[in-house]
């Protein structure tokens, strides 16, 4: 496995605002998922709420090998994605992004859902829906990756589109 702190992830952690704790750790979160799913040898991912294609660009890095799907909301995301892959066409893994929500890979199976800086942004009156939704689309012996902020000195500190807060 390839160090996940290398050169081309460098580029990454230089557009990291290291006087924001947020930004910080929205990075190293990513970056822990990419170092989980190549550990663990993970062979299809589910990127719910895939935003600006961080994941992506630390699996490259790390060596990933599977299949990546990311789903968003945001068409505007999805087309940037896209734009993205134009740009880099010898990745080592095949990579699907779609605009919508869960519904649109309903059926499939996936080794590793990814909802990172997701669940926030989901009220608490549809959470346990949207978590039952996603253990549907599990593999048998599948994991869910999730992060969320939370409040840092009483203080809450994040974007103003968070719904809710959750916490252990």
């Amino acid at each position: 496995m390839k160090p996940l702190l290398n050169d081309d992830t460098a580029k990454y952690l230089e557009k990291i605002d290291y006087t924001s704790t947020w930004s910080v750790a929205h990075h190293m979160r990513f970056l822990m998922f990419a170092n989980y799913i190549v550990q663990n040898n993970v062979k299809h991912v589910l990127d719910v709420g895939f935003g600006q294609n961080v994941l992506v660009k630390y699996l490259k890095d790390a060596g990933f090998t599977g299949i990546y799907t990311g789903v968003d909301m945001n068409s505007e995301y999805v087309k940037q994605a896209n734009c993205w892959l134009h740009d880099n066409p010898t990745l080592p893994f095949k990579i699907e992004y779609l605009a919508g929500g869960l519904g649109i890979v309903e059926g499939q199976q996936f080794d590793c859902i990814i909802l990172g800086e997701v669940i926030e942004h989901v009220s608490k009156d549809i959470s346990v829906w949207f978590m039952s939704t996603c253990k549907t689309l599990l593999s048998e012996h599948g994991t869910v990756l999730l992060s969320t902020p939370n409040k840092i000195d009483g203080k809450i500190n994040w974007p103003d589109d968070h719904v809710d807060e959750f916490s252990y």
